[in-house]
């Protein structure tokens, strides 16, 4: 889970424009809730096979669609290595990864398929929102927020300014205009920028051409002058015991109108490494 879309600049593969994400993968079970959120999801009625949309690829096409496929598969080997080409390679793979993690409690925490009384009254705030909400209340020191957009109202920034007070360090990360993909977001972001300053946010944005892309994207030759760099995580670590990654930015489009999802997960471990990473 996470907040990574299916593309090339979300896995360093883009020529031009790739992004720092985030994803936690999990097992055990946890893994049988998310199985029922999707499957929720796929068999809701405001799903539809991609058949209904009518891009049926043609047979004269199918040959020069596997060529190129070949190509981007050589492409991203060079950048990740091969993958398991068997079974049995692809087991020992797996028991890599589970001997590599980091064993935590942790909850999912996702918003169901929307309602006819959802869809008609948007002014509710979600499921993922709401329970973000009570974890930051109960923050006593502070919350480091990894928002790909930023855009708050009045009652989030007088929730900012409240935990301000009451001594919570509030610090956040999101995107430059230069390295958004949204301009409207920003643009959004950008009118509230000194309210969020002034109720005790420090902020922090990405640059496009920052340094640490070449730390951070496998493709070095995609970072630098006529190249960006931007921010798609969605993470949020609290006291540096309690750490959500999921999907849900900090923005008014996640808490009244998006379908999001991601895990809260109960390690101080895992939350200084991920504090430390941002």
């Amino acid at each position: 889970l996470g907040g990574r879309n299916i593309g090339d600049e979300y896995f360093d593969a883009h020529a031009e424009l790739n992004f720092r994400d985030r994803d936690v993968v999990a097992i055990g079970p946890v893994v049988a809730d998310t199985a029922d959120m999707f499957d929720a999801f796929w068999n809701s009625v405001l799903a539809r096979p991609v058949t209904e949309f009518g891009n049926a690829v043609r047979a004269g096409d199918m040959q020069s669609r596997a060529t190129q496929a070949a190509a981007d598969s050589a492409r991203i080997a060079q950048l990740y290595g091969a993958l398991p080409q068997d079974g049995a390679a692809g087991l020992g793979h797996v028991a890599d990864s589970i001997e590599a993690m980091r064993w935590a409690p942790a909850r999912l925490v996702h918003d169901n398929p929307p309602s006819d009384a959802a869809l008609a009254d948007t002014s509710i705030t979600q499921a993922s929102a709401a329970a973000l909400g009570e974890v930051a209340a109960g923050a006593r020191e502070e919350i480091l927020i990894e928002s790909a957009y930023l855009v708050l109202d009045q009652q989030s920034v007088d929730a900012m300014r409240a935990l301000h007070a009451r001594g919570v360090r509030l610090r956040a990360l999101t995107n430059s205009l230069a390295s958004n993909d949204v301009t409207a977001n920003h643009g959004a972001y950008a009118r509230r920028r000194d309210a969020i300053l002034a109720s005790g946010v420090e902020l922090h944005e990405m640059r496009p051409d920052a340094a640490s892309c070449r730390d951070l994207v496998l493709n070095g030759s995609a970072c630098g002058k006529g190249h960006v760099f931007g921010l798609h995580a969605k993470t949020f670590v609290f006291d540096r015991r309690t750490v959500y990654v999921g999907s849900l930015n900090l923005n008014l489009r996640s808490r009244f109108l998006n379908a999001e999802s991601g895990l809260v997960i109960e390690s101080p471990e895992l939350a200084a490494e991920i504090a430390a990473d941002i």
